[in-house]
């Protein structure tokens, strides 16, 4: 196989895109334009949206060296007007007005562009994506203002260790590589960069020889070259430099070293990065992604498994890193207090895992597997589409030609065993870099843009002879035969009725079940609902679920991760304050076994004294962390935590600065006594299935599911109920806090009322302009923080909306102050709509409304949204479009204008960072006892 005929490999190659190119399927077609432009286009009638992507071949590591972030901020400025539609904003209005959305990135090598609309919008919205690479504008008036932006999209890093971490190892790249640049850029490394500068090296780079375009629409081929030929042959083509870079990315010299880093959360990593040649041409073996699947494998005999048993480690994660040039190879090891005092121990464990491959001569049985998998994840894959999905072909058109991505990226097509060696001889101590974070680590450096503290230094001769001579456990060897792969995928007879239907009903639950009649794979999702009062109705019984939850995964971590090789997946997670959740989807074969196994061992907690340590200081550690998480992360916790009568908050639960502790003193033995005794004692089950299954079948499993939990049922009027706090009429109320971090977040939830299809209905077309005008005003002119949204505020009890800002230079009282006059602004610009525009915002929302689900797991959602949630109607979107299509534009106007102007039932959080001075806002009403706040509120 090694040595396959080329002609016969291209043969196959065209007979596989053929027949995805098959009448009813999605078809791909490349064509090349005049100018040299590539162009994958992509038909297929069953899109929700059409969508677009341009993927540049210049990224930050092409950036002149006196302007790191260069190429990223002209990412940006290729959003604020063209000379054909030079309004800014306008492009993203226009998307906003058609529920579309756009968005981009800068890469290394690459400058990736995309968007998504409503197909009636697609040509003018094709047109005006266009115009960025024949004739931006540059405004500049704009071009200080978006340094400004970029600014607060650096600042908003900070204090995030994975940007932290991943700039101090660019830095530690052979001396003068491109790849110790610093590629996002900020006010300082961009502050000499004028209109002229970004013109020259637009023109330098933007080339549409070095461009490749998808468009994905329901046109024909035909018609979709037409519009490629018509809107991107003026795009220009000068000579692009050719850029070539240095494929030694570390110096021999430096290696093998230890770089150690301090980080700002509590953090104890330990990461492994290996310097490996570019694994672009490997798509038929993809010996990287073998031994990745190996090393990252958690069953038995893993270096996983090894570690946790050993107290040393709880998770561990494996993979490459490409570029055209050179490759990397990683290794990430989360790391327990004792594996971060003996990161010498666990460094020698991986070696020695990397020797027993070396020696164990991979067997054919695991490329069989991993083959058989990706085969049959391809043919019955998800339906994919959207802008996300453009972006991605456009990207991986510089690799592979448009019409053979999916059919390399995806698929293995022969076992090279020698390929295992060569690259399993690049993971060798000599060519390492062991990279050790946690607070403990010890420094004598800073690293410059992020002020990063940390050191490195050669390994000792000790350390290196310690890991290079490595005796292979017994421990580890290669995982055994996978028993859940799937030999059955027949699909049931579409005769049989689709219709939702319960499969129980009494005082145990209400579950339903629809048999799929729209993707037609053989596929299934399941979710439980598992309904109990104890779950967390106070603040022990909160932390003693959680500990079922991390202990019981933990438990079944092994067996999880054999299913998940298998196509099968599931979840056992927290459902709100209302008891458990478990989600079970994948290959429909074997999903009604995997859930009858998955009964049987949810009371069972099978893990020892010390690894139940390890997860209550993780636990602890968590809860700590979270406070120098993102700043608007922070504001919505609070939001939710506010707006939920039942809501326990974290501090109340672990809180070192009030000597705060209910984790610590829990011991095994009560964990398990809360489990068996307390915490299914007396349930319910509510819950839904969908996809290929049968009735009778769900039944079978759903009466087992239930029998294993417990014989005591939680009848209708004891089940946990949704509480979900009414804000006071006409009021504005406030909390004030305080954030570690250097951002502050000023976010507001606005209530209007209860659930129901005419308010829901003029929420969405109102937000359709409200959203973007929300983002063009604040974010692009104003320019007060990098996360700026406006969006509705939906659940099945109350409607309305949610303003979030996140500003590294304004006070929260500033900003809400800045969204006060906003809304002043946009109620008088609302007025003004006209009857078209009216019709074109009423327009896109009745499409979105007519979208279909895209995947098995999304018409689950919807199925049980209905079903449960919405007690039953399953034509509720139907209603709300019924109603949307009947409102007047006056009606709409009225309502928008009216929650504009006036302070309605609204509760915002003040949270300030630490580089601002805190004060309170001159309005409103700040709520100072929570307690006192939350009984005697009123729930929906």
């Amino acid at each position: 196989m090694e040595n396959s005929d080329p002609q016969e490999t291209q043969s196959q190659d065209k007979m596989a895109a053929k027949e995805r190119n098959k009448p009813g399927k999605r078809s791909f077609r490349e064509i090349k334009l005049g100018n040299g432009m590539r162009v994958l286009l992509i038909s297929d009638p069953n899109l929700n949206k059409s969508a677009a992507a341009m993927d540049v071949g210049v990224g930050s590591l092409s950036d002149p060296r006196e302007h790191p972030g260069l190429a990223h901020f002209l990412e940006h400025m290729l959003f604020l007007g063209t000379k054909k539609y030079p309004e800014v904003g306008a492009y993203g209005k226009y998307l906003e007005k058609h529920q579309g959305y756009s968005n981009a990135y800068t890469s290394s090598e690459h400058t990736n562009y995309f968007f998504e609309v409503n197909h009636d919008a697609f040509k003018g919205a094709l047109d005006r994506f266009a115009q960025f690479f024949i004739a931006p504008s540059f405004a500049p008036e704009f071009v200080e203002r978006e340094i400004d932006a970029v600014d607060s999209e650096h600042e908003k890093n900070l204090q995030i260790d994975g940007w932290r971490i991943h700039q101090t190892l660019r830095s530690l790249h052979k001396s003068g590589h491109p790849l110790q640049k610093f590629a996002t850029g900020d006010s300082h490394t961009l502050s000499h960069v004028t209109r002229d500068i970004l013109i020259a090296f637009y023109k330098k780079h933007y080339s549409a020889s070095v461009m490749n375009l998808t468009i994905m629409s329901p046109q024909p081929e035909a018609e979709l070259a037409e519009y490629a030929e018509e809107m991107f042959s003026a795009v220009p083509s000068p000579e692009p430099e050719l850029q070539k870079f240095d494929p030694e990315i570390f110096s021999t010299e430096d290696l093998p070293r230890l770089v150690q880093i301090v980080p700002v959360m509590d953090l104890k990593h330990l990461n492994f990065v290996f310097a490996i040649p570019s694994q672009d041409s490997r798509w038929r073996d993809k010996p990287a992604h073998i031994v990745a699947h190996l090393i990252g494998h958690e069953g038995p005999g893993s270096l996983l498994s090894y570690l946790k048993r050993e107290g040393l480690a709880t998770e561990l994660s494996a993979g490459d890193r490409n570029y055209k040039f050179a490759g990397t190879f990683h290794v990430n090891i989360t790391l327990t207090q004792q594996g971060f005092s003996q990161w010498r121990k666990v460094s020698a464990a991986f070696f020695s895992y990397v020797e027993m491959l070396r020696q164990s001569k991979i067997g054919p049985y695991i490329f069989s597997e991993v083959k058989r998998m990706a085969d049959l994840d391809h043919q019955y894959k998800d339906h994919e589409e959207g802008g996300d999905i453009a972006s991605h072909f456009a990207a991986r058109m510089k690799i592979h030609p448009g019409e053979e991505i999916e059919f390399r990226d995806q698929l293995f097509h022969e076992e090279n065993t020698n390929a295992y060696k060569q690259l399993l001889d690049y993971l060798q101590v000599e060519h390492a870099n062991i990279v050790l974070v946690g607070k403990e680590a010890k420094t004598d450096k800073t690293e410059a843009v992020y002020g990063t503290k940390y050191s490195s230094r050669k390994l000792t001769a000790e350390e290196k002879n310690e890991f290079s001579v490595v005796t292979v456990d017994k421990a580890l060897h290669l995982p055994p035969p996978n028993p859940y792969i799937p030999t059955s995928l027949a699909l049931y007879s579409s005769k049989i009725p689709t219709s939702p239907a319960k499969v129980l009903d009494d005082d145990f639950g209400e579950f339903w079940f629809q048999r799929d009649d729209t993707f037609f794979l053989p596929k299934a999702a399941v979710r439980f609902d598992i309904l109990t009062n104890v779950a967390a109705d106070t603040p022990l019984n909160l932390v003693l679920s959680d500990l079922y939850l991390r202990a019981i995964n933990e438990d079944l971590n092994e067996w999880k991760h054999t299913v998940l090789l298998a196509g099968l997946n599931f979840s056992i997670r927290r459902n709100d304050y209302r008891g458990i959740t478990i989600s079970v989807d994948g290959y429909s074969e074997k999903l009604p076994l995997l859930v009858e196994d998955l009964s049987k061992k949810l009371k069972s907690i099978d893990i020892n004294k010390k690894t139940f340590g390890i997860i209550k200081d993780d636990i602890k550690r968590n809860i700590d962390n979270f406070a120098k998480t993102e700043a608007y992360k922070q504001s919505l916790y609070e939001l939710e935590f506010l707006t939920d009568r039942k809501a326990i908050h974290y501090k109340s639960v672990y809180d070192t600065q009030r000597g705060i502790d209910l984790v610590s003193p829990i011991t095994l033995a009560e964990l398990r006594n809360y489990v068996n005794n307390e915490l299914f004692a007396k349930f319910a089950v509510t819950g839904a299935a969908y996809g290929n299954m049968e009735a009778k079948s769900v039944k079978t499993m759903v009466s087992s599911f239930v029998a294993a939990i417990g014989k005591r049922a939680l009848k209708a009027a004891d089940r946990p109920k949704e509480s979900i706090i009414a804000l006071p009429s006409d009021s504005s109320l406030y909390v004030v806090r305080t954030n570690p971090t250097n951002n502050s977040a000023w976010t507001q939830n606005v209530q209007l009322g209860p659930q129901n299809p005419r308010l829901n209905a003029i929420l969405r077309i109102g937000l359709a302009y409200l959203s973007q005008d929300f983002y063009s005003d604040l974010r692009s002119h104003q320019q007060l923080g990098y996360i700026v949204v406006a969006r509705m505020l939906s659940n099945p009890q109350v409607l309305g909306m949610r303003f979030l800002i996140q500003s590294s230079t304004y006070t929260p009282t500033d900003i809400a102050s800045r969204v006060s006059t906003w809304r002043e602004k946009a109620a008088q610009h609302f007025k003004k709509i006209t009857s078209l525009e009216f019709e074109a915002y009423r327009g896109a929302v009745i499409n979105e409304l007519a979208e279909k689900d895209k995947t098995i797991r999304e018409r689950l959602d919807t199925l049980y949204r209905e079903a449960i949630k919405l007690r039953g109607q399953f034509d509720y979107r139907k209603k709300i479009a019924k109603e949307a299509k009947q409102l007047s534009r006056q009606q709409v106007l009225d309502t928008i204008v009216d929650v504009l102007n006036k302070d309605r039932s609204s509760l915002a959080v003040f949270l300030s960072g630490s580089q601002v001075t805190p004060r309170l806002p001159d309005h409103g009403q700040q709520i100072n006892d929570l307690k006192r706040f939350k009984e005697s509120a009123d729930t929906f």
